[in-house]
């Protein structure tokens, strides 16, 4: 998606979404930790103000979305190595600034992050000559694990849609 805008100066801000396979290479798997899952994206490209705000609405949202569905979520702050090695200094300033949120809910008993909230600053603004109103422009992302909300809403309800709530049910839009 950066690679559209490269070299770009956007009169207005830039929405997108998008739906994927993603995969991990990580030392442990289990339940809601998989090698390969599906990911619905929103990456937003616009000013500081504008991503800041558009970041926190889509986790606020999401919490809501989770309490609706009767899941015990809140969000907290976490860290990213994406953008830094992890040292010890990078990690306490990523979370200093609230680049990246976590929208938490218990999974197999284990608290587990069912969406995320980024903040990449200038990041790909800079790097990529991406502007608005000629100011380099600042990007965020919001990314929600799909296996993992169904994984939460099966140990909270059970794993047959048709026995859940039907508050649930009408706001996932289920079927008989």
């Amino acid at each position: 998606m950066f690679q559209a805008l490269v070299g770009t100066d956007l009169l207005a801000p830039v929405a997108v979404t998008l739906t994927g396979p993603c995969f991990r290479r990580e030392t442990r798997y289990g339940p809601g930790r998989l090698r390969a899952f599906t990911m619905r994206e929103l990456v937003f490209v616009t000013d500081e103000e504008g991503v800041a705000g558009a970041r926190n609405a889509a986790a606020a949202a999401s919490k809501r979305l989770a309490r609706t569905l009767g899941l015990d979520a809140r969000l907290q702050e976490a860290g990213d190595p994406f953008f830094a090695e992890a040292t010890r200094a990078k990690r306490l300033l990523q979370r200093l600034l609230r680049l990246k949120l976590e929208l938490v809910a218990p999974l197999a008993s284990v608290p587990m992050a069912l969406a995320s909230f980024n903040l990449h600053q200038d990041f790909f603004g800079s790097r990529l000559g991406i502007a608005v109103g000629n100011s380099v422009a600042w990007s965020g992302c919001a990314a929600w694990g799909v296996e993992r909300w169904r994984l939460a809403l099966e140990e909270r309800w059970g794993n047959r849609p048709e026995g859940w709530p039907e508050a649930v049910r009408r706001v996932l839009r289920l079927r008989d």
